[in-house]
């Protein structure tokens, strides 16, 4: 088991606790923890406090800091063709760009001033795309994918904010090229017909030609806020990509929010037009390059458990499948006090900074040095004091966001507490590379050290932390990758790998070498006993969707699609049966992915909802059979009855 000290009287475990937080921490770090809430929308969009409301709140419950995340725009246009940018029915609703980008920039100046305690770090919620289907005059017009949001934190300017790139937003010269040839066709027309009209060659036919021809070249106006249109379908994570694109020329941040929130996805109205949002956790997988994502809200966020979609993009990671890892962090999606039962502050992220400033807590958020807690009352929350995995032999640790070349199996160890002091229990969770392995309930203020026996020397792996409170708290760790080398330990190897993994622009720092860690009171057991594993969930590693195991159509849609893990489940009520004589349901789309049952020949399945991986024109579903859920390629189904 994970060793821990015997209980003491309360103060003397605290100092004791300190004294053991000094040990572990590198001696380099003189890091702060900064409690920030993420993700608050003010009066410029859709909330209901002003920005300094949002301060003085802030102030009264410790926190230190907020990104303020207001909405860039709140604009849903249908467009009739072949004029869709003329004759349009709009909803809209108040936005930062409505207010105007310099007022939202300088209120935040202004707030940080009149409140020093609190940082005020402005951020902005975007929502790049969305599709329609059907006709107003069926009364079937449903706008897909509107709620799905982007957070963009650390743009600097008004015209960053003016220029990002979303449907229905400001002129931009951008993606001007790429629409010239429709605009100058229709200008070359109207010029035309207005020489016919000017040599009075049929005049009222000439101009009545050259007010069309012009009305057609100002709806083909090449000046768009998008390369993207909302009348030709699904566009897929195009939009997004570029999104994400967009924030890291400019050196910003930017994460996937609510992905799987039921109560931001899903079917709703705006004013008079139909909304509909699934669940979307494979974007994870599909996209690349943005920072992180937000792993955890009041409720657990399926992607964030063991094997899911987190560990598939860090998985990737590790296999060199993607540049960069994928950082977590906790949602507050805070709107209005008390408004379904969100309280400012319920969620927050712990970021390690150098100073209190913007600066420090961009650069933490960017090398993933902060970590994921809810705070079910204002007394008390779970505090992680201390996460770092060590190479005893060389004397080496790193912290979460790190990289650790080790040269034997690796120590984990950890300090953690409640910010109340109060004595409670809870439940540890090493997961290592996507697998449980290790669990423990233990008395807080806990510390402990973990070496893992049971790892492979051979594979590159990572280590984060889930912890969850008796009394309901939650917390998630961001990882720490461990690289293993038999050779010679060069002194700045650390720090050269972790460098080369950061975003563009953000050098990591020389890590100096730090003590070798104090065994506290207990001596070290000859050999630990093996993990206490309740269940293991199957590692993912370089998984590709494939073609399934009865012949498909050539080609797919989607170039090198990625695995898919299991959606929160929300059923359609909607029966399907296969068209083969026998069906395979695995746990992934692909046939390397394990088996999760078989279905006979017009056999009935529960369809619980279509995937956006698409193989030749259609998606892969979920479908389930006796309780089990797995996927399926909609081509082998057909409707019952």
């Amino acid at each position: 088991m994970i060793r821990n000290s015997p209980r003491l009287k309360i103060p003397v475990s605290i100092v004791g606790l300190l004294v053991a937080v000094m040990l572990i921490l590198p001696v380099k770090a003189q890091a702060i923890p900064l409690d920030l809430v993420i993700d608050v929308k003010s009066k410029f969009s859709d909330g209901c406090l002003s920005i300094e409301n949002l301060a003085e709140l802030a102030q009264h419950r410790g926190i230190q800091g907020m990104v303020i995340a207001d909405h860039d725009q709140v604009s849903l246009e249908y467009g009739f063709p072949p004029l869709e940018r003329i004759l349009k029915k709009k909803e809209s609703g108040p936005s930062i760009l409505e207010s105007g980008a310099t007022t939202y920039l300088a209120e935040i100046r202004q707030v940080n001033e009149s409140f020093p305690k609190v940082l005020i770090i402005p951020g902005v919620e975007t929502a790049p795309f969305y599709y329609w289907t059907g006709s107003p005059l069926d009364n079937n017009l449903v706008a897909h994918n509107w709620d799905k949001h982007l957070l963009v934190v650390g743009l600097n300017s008004p015209d960053q904010y003016e220029q990002l790139p979303a449907l229905n937003s400001n002129a931009s010269s951008r993606y001007a090229s790429r629409f010239y040839w429709p605009f100058f066709a229709y200008v070359g027309g109207t010029i035309f017909f207005l020489v016919l009209f000017v040599i009075k060659r049929k005049p009222r036919l000439s101009m009545t030609a050259a007010v069309l021809m012009g009305v057609l070249a100002f709806n083909a106006h090449p000046f768009r806020s998008s390369p993207f249109d909302a009348y030709h379908g699904d566009a897929g994570v195009a939009p997004y990509k570029e999104t994400i694109d967009y924030a890291n020329e400019l050196g910003g941040l930017i994460f996937w929010n609510h992905l799987e929130s039921p109560a931001a996805n899903g079917e709703r109205k705006a004013g008079s037009m139909q909304l509909s949002t699934p669940l979307h956790p494979e974007d994870l997988l599909l996209t690349h390059n943005y920072t992180g994502f937000q792993a955890l809200d009041d409720k657990p966020v399926p992607a964030s458990a063991p094997g899911k979609e987190w560990d598939q993009t860090l998985t990737q990671y590790l296999d060199d499948q993607r540049a960069h890892p994928v950082w977590g962090y906790g949602a507050n999606d805070y709107h209005c006090e008390d408004q379904e039962g969100h309280k400012l502050g319920e969620v927050r992220t712990v970021v390690q900074v150098d100073t209190k400033d913007t600066a420090s807590v961009l650069k933490a958020m960017r090398l993933g040095q902060m970590y994921a807690v809810t705070q079910p009352n204002e007394s008390s929350r779970l505090s992680l004091d201390a996460f770092v995995v060590a190479d005893g032999t060389r004397g080496r640790q790193v912290g979460a966001g790190g990289t650790l070349i080790s040269g034997d199996f690796p120590e984990i160890s950890m300090a953690i507490s409640s910010t109340g002091g109060k004595e409670t229990a809870a439940k540890i969770n090493i997961i290592r590379s996507g697998m449980l392995a290790k669990q423990e309930t233990v008395s807080l203020p806990y510390q402990g050290k973990w070496r893992d026996l049971e790892v492979d020397l051979n594979e590159p792996v990572y280590y984060r932390l889930e912890i969850e409170a008796e009394e309901g708290g939650r917390l998630l760790s961001n990882p720490v990758f461990v690289k293993f080398q038999s050779g010679p330990f060069i002194e700045n190897q650390v720090a050269e790998i972790t460098e080369k993994k950061v975003a563009a622009g953000v050098k990591m720092p020389a890590e100096p070498g730090a003590p070798k860690l104090a065994e506290p009171e207990i001596p070290s057991p000859s050999k630990p006993a093996a993990p206490t594993v309740p269940e293991k969930v199957a590692k993912v590693r370089k998984p590709k969707v494939e073609t399934p195991e009865a012949k498909a159509p050539e080609k797919p849609v989607m170039k090198s699609p990625k695995p898919v893990a299991e959606p929160q489940k929300t059923s359609t009520g909607k029966t399907v049966m296969t068209r083969l004589k026998m069906l395979s349901i695995r746990s992934g789309p692909g046939s390397k992915f394990p088996l999760v049952a078989k279905a006979e020949r017009d056999e009935p399945l529960q369809l619980v909802r279509e995937t956006t991986i698409m193989l030749s024109g259609k998606p892969w579903v979920i479908v389930k059979k006796d309780g089990k859920e797995g996927y399926v390629w909609s081509g082998f189904l057909k409707d019952a009855g």
